[in-house]
């Protein structure tokens, strides 16, 4: 596939709905402030995700031509000794398809701002790991001045076991924000997840039962689903 194909076709081809960064620009109707000079510019969006993407730069490139969208340069920050890339290893190309989503689409709606991709060296996995260090790296940045937004593209569920003993000191956006006065302003977007009430477990299938995800569940955090 070498064009981008209509939301009906992508239903019919492969049962998912697929939206263009120009139909999230005209849902959110943002085309009147983009006319009035708001496009992000002056300010800076951090994504982060465990591992990131070799490619980030030139997959970010060839979606902006494909679209129509100023080019950016990616600025991406290592946390942490990052593992050679593997294209065997699933969870580095899981992350690597989810970092590039992140990145695309956060260009797409502000496209005048600057993006840093944070890249941790240990997978944030449901229940077990990474947490911490993506904590630590936004912890870090946030003391160092960087970033008017973060995007937290992962999410726990509340009820697992290992979520209270992987919750970093500021891991509450309330934390967060007393941890130093210039944090004051600054917005953790986070992901909502794409089933509803359920959520997904730990086995790709759904909970039987409510079950909710944090950072998502945060009371001052903006969330929403990932697009497809």
């Amino acid at each position: 596939m070498t064009q981008p194909i209509s939301t009906t076709a992508c239903l019919a081809k492969i049962q998912v709905r697929c939206y263009s960064p120009l139909q999230y620009q005209d849902a959110y109707n943002l085309a009147p402030l983009y006319k009035s000079g708001i496009t992000g510019k002056g300010r800076t969006i951090v994504v982060v995700d465990s591992y990131g993407s070799p490619t980030i730069q030139h997959d970010l490139d060839v979606f902006d031509r494909t679209w129509g969208l100023p080019g950016t340069t990616v600025d991406v920050f290592k946390w942490g000794k990052v593992p050679a890339w593997n294209p065997k290893d699933s969870n580095q190309t899981g992350w690597a398809g989810e970092t590039t989503l992140d990145v695309e689409y956060a260009h797409a709606i502000a496209p005048g701002a600057r993006i840093v991709l944070v890249e941790t060296a240990v997978n944030e996995n449901e229940g077990t790991s990474g947490l911490p260090q993506m904590m630590d790296a936004e912890t870090y940045l946030i003391d160092h001045g960087v970033g008017d937004v973060i995007s937290q593209s992962f999410a726990r569920r509340e009820h697992l076991p290992r979520l209270r003993q992987e919750r970093h000191p500021l891991a509450d956006l309330a934390a967060l924000r007393l941890h130093r006065r210039p944090a004051q302003g600054r917005h953790r977007a986070r992901r909502g997840g794409r089933r509803g009430a359920a959520s997904e477990t730990t086995g790709n299938g759904v909970y039987k039962y409510p079950a909710n995800s944090w950072p998502s569940s945060d009371r001052w955090s903006p969330r929403s689903a990932a697009p497809s």
